[in-house]
Order: structure tokens, then sequence, then C-alpha cells
């Protein structure tokens, strides 16, 4: 018997090596492989036993090898049914990936977006589809009141879906075990596509998702985030530096900018020229560049934040009212121009500034749902009077720096201008 059951085991195993056998599911595997061998053996048996008693050796012969196949083949069709009706289908076992055609997943609007899914099946399996969506979806937070009697209000966040495309990569079919295939796809990102943005309040997020689908259970899904970049506007060549003057009763605060226009990653370039109407003191004069996101839904308040980590998500800051919705203000940048100073009369005070916009993918953005804006500000803070402030707007944008000298070829000429005024 320990002889016939290793045979058994043999002719079992091999069996299920057939290169017909080896990418069906492993229980129909099985199942196959047991009704050939079982048929094979038997007819094999009787067969060579009739023709023998028949024909002699000759009919051993033929009969042992006409019965095997004929026993090989209706032991395979018999065993293949009983499996599949009686044996559970294993679940799918694959991965799916996607791969886009540009390594750094930077696009502008109106570029093709091309790139593939690569399917890897461990067993075989039937599936009802492979389908790839391109979507941008976009995430707005609010103050909302609670009646919890917590200190704050809460923070609502809502969803919009902006864009959503589809495509079928393969349609209902067998996937059959240790099949390697890649499924290539195409897309056009709109050329007024927004532009990602990684804010805090506002946020605009496009991504790809694969999905391979089955008659019952969840879909098998991949999910890979892209960038589409902002594009800087264009600009008129024939026009004025840009300034934003305050008069206050002792003096006068002008802000000048070379332009103000900024991709993520460099710096903002201005002067500051406070010119006295009369002797003042003054404690400091700050330079700072804000960001600002702002949202038509909540409570009307302003959250000025103070300190935050953008690694850990978290920030301190204080609330005051005013504005409109909900809108926070954060410090990108700053730096102190001037110590406690005492101004004299015809002693104007002129000071450059330079502070750095980082890349974060948060540029100037703005939809029916929320804004962000960019501000560079010089303050004169005082301790016997109220602060003279004086803000320009500025827009950054995330594509390449170059762009920008390209569409104002005389940029550099302004600045260039600006930075060689006198300093009296």
């Amino acid at each position: 018997m320990a002889v016939l059951r290793r045979l058994w085991q043999t002719a079992h195993t091999a069996a299920q090596r057939l290169p017909w056998l080896r990418d069906w599911p492993e229980h129909v595997r099985r199942g196959a492989a047991q009704g050939l061998v079982g048929g094979l053996a038997l007819l094999l048996i009787l067969s060579a036993l009739l023709g023998a008693w028949n024909r002699g050796l000759l009919g051993l012969v033929v009969g042992a090898l006409s019965g095997g196949l004929l026993g090989g083949v209706l032991g395979l069709a018999v065993g293949w049914l009983i499996a599949q009706t009686r044996a559970p289908a294993l679940p799918p076992r694959a991965t799916i990936r996607i791969t886009l055609d540009t390594a750094n997943a930077r696009y502008s609007p109106g570029e093709p977006l091309n790139g593939y899914v690569q399917l890897d099946a461990e067993n075989t399996f039937h599936t009802t589809g492979l389908r790839v969506f391109v979507a941008c979806h976009g995430s707005y937070g609010h103050h909302a009141a609670t009646n919890t009697g917590e200190d704050g209000p809460e923070l609502v966040r809502e969803s919009r879906q902006y864009l959503l495309q589809e495509d079928e990569l393969l349609p209902p079919s067998v996937v059959h075990r240790t099949s390697c295939a890649t499924y290539p796809f195409h897309f056009t990102i709109p050329a007024d596509a927004l532009p990602t943005h990684h804010g805090h309040l506002c946020a605009l997020r496009w991504t790809i998702h694969a999905a391979l689908e089955f008659d019952k259970g969840e879909p098998l899904q991949a999910q890979q985030e892209f960038f589409v970049e902002s594009m800087p506007p264009m600009l008129s060549s024939a026009r004025d530096r840009y300034q934003r003057e305050i008069t206050h009763t002792d003096c006068h605060l002008t802000l000048t900018l070379p332009d103000v226009i900024f991709a993520e990653g460099e710096a903002v370039e201005a002067r500051a020229h406070i010119s006295p109407l009369e002797t003042f003191s003054i404690r400091e004069v700050r330079a700072v560049l804000l960001r600002i996101e702002n949202t038509p839904l909540g409570e009307n308040e302003t959250i000025y934040i103070d300190r935050w980590d953008p690694d850990l998500g978290r920030f301190q800051g204080h609330r005051q009212p005013g504005g409109q919705g909900t809108t926070y203000v954060w410090l990108e940048d700053e730096a102190i121009l001037t110590k406690p100073d005492v101004v004299e009369l015809r002693h104007p005070v002129i000071e450059n500034i330079k502070l750095d916009i980082p890349a974060q993918w948060r540029p100037t953005m703005r939809t029916h749902d929320g804004q962000v804006v960019w501000k560079l500000g010089v303050i004169v803070a005082r301790d016997d009077d109220e602060d003279v402030r004086a803000f320009h707007e500025v827009v950054v944008h995330t594509g390449a720096a170059e762009l920008t000298q390209m569409l104002d070829p005389e940029r550099t000429h302004v600045r260039e201008t600006i930075a060689d005024l006198p300093v009296e």
C-alpha cells in the first residue's frame, strides 16, 4: 500500500505541473489532476486486461494505450466538473501598480498624462474589468459654532469634485495565474485645470486611480497623486513699478516692488521707504510675507497663526472677529529691518527687503469655494502710537521660475533699477 500511495502522489504532483493545468486555480488544478491520474490508471488496467483476454499480448498493449488515453480525458473532465461544483473558489490574489511617464509627476495644464497600470496575478481568477480614473478633488474648511460648550468653534470640511475622467483598460475576462501584463492609459489635463494646492483650509489634489473589479467582494485598487502646476499670468510689457503708499500723521510709508509674480522657491524683493513728516520714534520696522486662506462659510473671524509645525500639522494662533467667512493668516517669512530708533525730519529710512517663498505646492488660487492669496507687508511698530502698515499682493505660482522671465522680459531690468536706487 505504501508503494501505491507513493506512486499516486508522484503521479498527482506531476499532473499538476502540466502546462495546461498549472494556470488553473489551485482547487480546480488539484481536482483535475486527481481525475486525470485516477481515470488513466483505472481504464488503463481494465482495458489492458480486456485486450489481453481477447487478443493476447497485442491486445494488452493496444488496450492499455487506448484505455489510458480515454481514461485520462474522461477523468480530467470529471475531476474538473467536480472541483468546479464542490470546491470553493479561492479569492483573487494580485497586485496592481500605477506608473506615470514623468518621473516627478509634474504637469502643466493642457499636457498629456500618460502611463500604464501593471497587473501581477498570483492565481487565476475572473475579473469584471480594470478601469482607471483621473480625478481633481477640493477640500475646504470653515468654522462652525458648536453646542458642546467648548472654547472654540469646530472646523468642518467639505469636499468638491472638479473633474472625473474614466477609461476601461481591460474588459471582463479571466486573468491567469503568474501572468504579468501592462495596460497603457492616455489622458489630457484640461487647459483650464485648477492647480495642485496643499493648504490647510483650501486644498486641491489631482490623483489617478486604478480599480481591478470582481463579481464579488471589494475591488483591488491603487492610487497615485500627481501635480498640476499653476502658470504665471501674462504681464504687460509696459508698466510702472508696483507701489503701495500709506500716509500717517507723522510719516509717509511707501512699499515698492519690481515685480509681483514669483515662483515657489524664489525670493520676493522690495524696498521700504519711510519719509518722516516730523520727528518720531520707532520700536522696529518689520517685513512679513503672508499667505491668507479664506473660505466664504464660517463665523466671520480671522485666525492669525503664530507658530506651526508643518511636519506634525500643529499650530498655535489667536482668533479675532472680522473678515468674511473663515480666514487663516500664515506667516511664511519675516525680517527685522531696523531696531529701535528715532527718525528725524528730512532723514528718511530706506530698507531693502528679501523674503523667501517656501516650495510647498501652495500657489495663489481662487475658486468659488475658497481662495488663497499672498501679501508682502511692511510694519512700522511704535510704542506711543498705532502701527503704520503697507501691504501689496504678490502672485505665487508653481511653474518653472524661468517662465516668469519669459513672459516678462523687462522684469530683470526693473529689479536692477530699484536695487540701484541710492539709500540715503
